[in-house]
């Protein structure tokens, strides 16, 4: 197993352990917006260039699951958002400095 690939789950963690440091137990969906399956969400808004888009989107739904975060498009579009800025989606970035 080489670096990068055991450094893969790095940015899921840094998102999970955010999302632990929430004051909220779960986040229900609200009035008006209805659950989305976030593994077929990720996979269509993330960039095409992305590699291993289905480990990201497996992940990702896991994290979603499992910290009782709502489903919806707005939740999973911040999520990758964060993920773009502070990582490229690659496992191991280059941080300057």
């Amino acid at each position: 197993m080489s670096a990068a690939s055991r450094l893969y789950p790095l940015p899921f963690l840094a998102v999970a352990i955010l999302a632990g440091c929430s004051s909220q137990s779960g986040q229900p969906v609200s009035k008006g917006e209805k659950p989305v399956d976030v593994a077929s969400v990720v996979r269509q808004k993330m960039p095409a260039s992305v590699k291993d888009r289905e480990a990201w989107a497996k992940d990702i739904a896991t994290t979603f699951k499992s910290q009782g975060l709502a489903p919806t498009v707005e939740n999973i579009c911040s999520v990758l958002a964060v993920a773009q800025q502070e990582s490229g989606y690659q496992a191991d970035p280059v941080v300057p400095g």
